[in-house]
């Protein structure tokens, strides 16, 4: 069972072992809902693939180039011809199942970069964020033993 503070991606996290608030949610709604949306995982989202890339960008920039891929404009087609990106082709479907992470337009991306340097640039939210780190939590619940985990997006000494 893991006990502590730890530095480590959102994909890492996730595939800890533990109970967290939004497993905790479904379980109030009923056992089901929660049993449910184990067997059933749900893709991310575009807006929830941006907001994760956000959250990079402002809390972890230095890998935020190496969370995404960025979605070619056009690529080369079986005679070697340049074509405007088409999901439907063959090549792109191709290039598509070979990314290991999320990808994301460049006008998405150049999005969440501008959305994070408004962010940084702000003299109150700079300040905070000057010192600190993001980690993931994880402890056991003494009356169940269940491990439990979150992950506060900023730590910076007694605060979150």
């Amino acid at each position: 069972m893991k006990t502590g503070q730890f530095k480590m991606s959102m994909a890492e996290y996730r595939a800890e072992h533990g109970i967290n608030q939004s497993s905790l949610k479904l379980l109030a709604r009923s056992p089901a809902h929660y049993k449910w949306s184990l067997e059933h995982p749900t893709p991310s989202t575009q807006a929830q693939i941006l907001g994760t890339l956000f959250d990079t960008a402002v809390f972890d920039p230095a890998a935020l180039e190496t969370s995404c891929h960025i979605k070619p404009e056009v690529y080369l087609n079986a005679k070697g011809e340049e074509k405007k990106w088409n999901g439907n082709a063959t090549e792109c479907k191709e290039w598509l199942t070979t990314r290991t992470y999320p990808v994301v337009s460049q006008a998405d991306y150049d999005s969440v970069q501008l959305m994070a340097n408004a962010v940084l640039s702000h003299p109150a939210a700079s300040a905070a964020l000057k010192s600190g780190t993001g980690s993931s939590l994880f402890c056991e619940d003494s009356d169940s033993g269940l491990q439990v985990k979150c992950r506060p997006d900023w730590m910076s000494g007694n605060s979150i």
